[in-house]
């Protein structure tokens, strides 16, 4: 692989997720350079799952950094069969935030209490990197086995911070069926972790 950073627009997610893989290989190298594209191409996102969680744009640009310094740290810790490298920078950016929300105990932020049930059974981010890997190709296998609405919804609000009410306007669905899909597929969802323990 060359050794050398582009700065080509890439509006296709699986290009993005090819050249975001790229990156990581060349910041695990020490390439200042990749991880200034790294950032580049993947802030806006990571900062709009950050804010639609921690809801308060100080702190969620405060964790925008901490998730680039552990990107920084953690880059060859990254395996293509734990999930696209996309989906492993979401789940550092949402570990900060969790971390954050845990540390201040804003709880009020929060939208309802599965959300805060999400948060007390996340695992704790002192876990080895390699340990939240295969834990997330679990958690992927079984958000497989859910039907397209539930898998959706459960994507949005765990990961991205999506409200309901935010779910139903993207899905065009009342705010009780987005409920029942995120109470039904949460509970398939462990149905699925626990047959893997």
């Amino acid at each position: 692989m060359s050794s050398s950073v582009t700065n080509k627009p890439l509006d296709d997610l699986q290009k993005l997720n090819e050249r975001i893989g790229e990156l990581l290989l060349l910041c695990e190298s020490g390439n200042e350079n990749a991880l200034e594209e790294l950032y580049t191409l993947s802030s806006a996102r990571l900062y709009g799952a950050l804010i639609r969680i921690l809801r308060i744009e100080a702190v969620a640009e405060e964790a925008l950094q901490d998730t680039f310094i552990n990107i920084w740290q953690n880059a060859g810790k990254f395996k293509p069969a734990s999930g696209t490298p996309m989906v492993w920078l979401y789940s550092i950016a949402r570990h900060r935030a969790l971390d954050i929300l845990r540390q201040r105990r804003s709880r009020e932020n929060l939208e309802s209490a599965d959300t805060t049930g999400l948060i007390d059974g996340t695992p704790d981010t002192s876990k080895p990197i390699h340990e939240m890997s295969e834990d997330a190709a679990q958690l992927i296998e079984c958000l497989e086995t859910l039907p397209e609405g539930p898998r959706f919804c459960i994507t949005k609000a765990y990961c991205e911070g999506y409200s309901h009410q935010e779910l139903a306007q993207l899905y065009d669905k009342p705010n009780n069926t987005i409920k029942s899909w995120l109470r039904r597929g949460l509970l398939s969802l462990k149905e699925c972790l626990d047959g893997h323990a």
